[in-house]
């Protein structure tokens, strides 16, 4: 038992390597074989199980160690969750181990598959972190096959050649390993043909990064000196310049919030006039004593406020907290006082340049509230994200990856800003220009270009090819549980 284990701690700090800040996709898939073939040689479930958990600690607990910046608790709790379904897939992958190499090689792939399908909408709406498909995006050639598959179309590929290495090892079977290296070899080639970009008309950005007073803390006035930071850092703007100017998630918010101060309401509304931009501001505010709402709103370039996008996905324990009514009376939960009121629109406003689809923060992390925007048409697409309580650790890192494979999978370029760093524009497809640092104040400046083609096929279909891998596991495993031992 403690054979497979050893390889579960091995292979989950291989694996780990393969996201920000080591960033090494080869890593991260012989991490991933390295764990399955300490499973295919378990002498007992127990061990597969156990292998697996400890998989799924050490990876979520390797890969966002920022959590500990929140709380221990809920860097371990989550790692303990995490490990749960790490195990869960492993007992299955040993239960199929002695099954003929091809079945055992698409059940793996489609059982892992499903595991990462179900890991990225439960509980609590899932986590999206440590999946193979933001690491292999660091290939350019097989970022940009992304705009087909999706990124849980790239894990399925990277899992595929993990898993075929291993039963190569294993069983000295090179067919799974032949197959998998030539899909993704099938996938660069297309992405190196038909690169994932958009390819419209330029217009000019500006990110407006005004920091914070006391990042990751409370402080006096601290929303008023975000707000009055964005305000005179804009004011250095030139007029008739800019198409789009940006302020980041929490830029306003509660005493400062544009809808309830008419007269923050009229400084932004003059600036977005003097600028001739249109100006997106990112905030919060009361809603009633016990919620809040987190919101873009966009203003036209006359000033006039023409729509709001309100936050969907809430961070748990960190906007929201589950079963409040149980454990919201535990003291270390006394710092979110408010739950967040869930939007239900996607986030898309209309521009005389084209449509402009937006997402907050945490939303980034998960493909599918960007395919919202751009199946509607989005044809360039703004991350306001505001990250000051995770101090100077690779989250900023680690959530620009992310906006770079939604770059990637739905072929538009990428505004991504944050109140205190890092922020950046991704063009060509996942392509990430100089970040500003973190904790400082900064203007970003620069063009991104619109999309003009039709949406592309992640967009409209979604994860198809992950779906398709799940079913084909699935059918496969009922196969292999009738078929007679005596059947070839």
């Amino acid at each position: 038992m403690i054979r497979p284990i050893l390889f579960a701690a091995v292979g989950a700090l291989c694996a780990s390597a393969g996201f920000a800040p080591i960033s090494n996709p080869v890593l991260m898939v012989v991490g991933v074989a390295v764990l399955l073939i300490g499973v295919l040689q378990a002498d007992r479930a127990g061990g597969a199980f156990a292998a697996g958990f400890v998989f799924g600690v050490v990876l979520t607990s390797v890969v966002m160690e920022w959590l500990t910046n929140l709380a221990n608790e809920a860097a371990i709790g989550l790692g303990l969750l995490q490990g749960l379904f790490y195990g869960s897939a492993m007992l299955v992958v040993w239960l199929i181990r002695d099954k003929p190499v091809t079945a055992v090689a698409i059940m793996v792939v489609g059982t892992w598959t499903a595991l990462e399908f179900s890991r990225e909408r439960i509980p609590f709406g899932g986590i999206s972190w440590g999946a193979p498909g933001y690491s292999i995006g660091e290939w350019t050639w097989l970022r940009s096959g992304a705009q087909w598959v999706g990124t849980s179309g790239l894990s399925v590929v990277a899992v595929g050649v993990s898993t075929g290495l291993a039963l190569y090892l294993v069983r000295r079977d090179y067919r799974p390993l032949l197959v998998s290296l030539g899909l993704a070899a099938l996938l660069a080639g297309l992405g190196a043909i038909y690169p994932s970009r958009a390819m419209g008309p330029e217009i000019r950005v500006a990110i407006v990064q005004g920091n914070s007073p006391c990042p990751g803390m409370r402080c006096a006035n601290e929303r008023g000196l975000i707000f009055e930071s964005h305000l005179e850092l804009t004011r250095t703007l030139a007029s008739d310049t800019y198409d789009l100017v940006l302020w980041p998630e929490s830029s306003t918010g509660f005493g400062f919030d544009p809808l309830q101060s008419s007269e923050v309401a009229q400084l932004i509304s003059d600036e977005a006039e003097r600028l001739g931009s249109y100006l997106m501001v990112g905030g919060d505010r009361a809603d009633t004593p016990g919620t809040f709402i987190n919101s873009n709103l966009l203003y036209n370039r006359s000033g006039d406020l023409v729509g709001e996008y309100r936050k969907r996905h809430p961070v748990p324990f960190g906007e929201y907290i589950p079963f409040r009514s149980v454990i919201g009376r535990l003291p270390l939960l006394s710092r979110v006082p408010r739950d967040m009121v869930r939007g239900v629109q996607p986030g898309l406003f209309v521009a005389n340049f084209g449509l402009i689809g937006t997402v907050i923060s945490y939303e980034a992390a998960f493909a599918r509230y960007s395919r919202d925007a751009t199946a509607l048409g989005a044809s360039v697409l703004v991350v306001a994200s505001n990250e000051a309580s995770y101090g100077r650790s690779t989250a900023a890192d680690q959530l620009m990856d992310m906006s770079r494979m939604r770059a990637a999978e739905n072929g538009v370029d990428v505004i991504h800003g944050a109140v205190t760093g890092s922020s950046v524009l991704i063009t060509q497809g996942g392509v990430l220009g100089e970040p500003t640092g973190l904790f400082e104040k900064a203007i970003l400046t620069g063009t991104v270009r619109i999309r003009t083609a039709s949406p592309t096929l992640f967009a409209r279909w979604g994860d198809w090819l992950a779906v398709a891998a799940m079913i084909l596991g699935a059918l496969t495993v009922v196969e292999a549980a009738v078929r007679k031992p005596s059947d070839p």
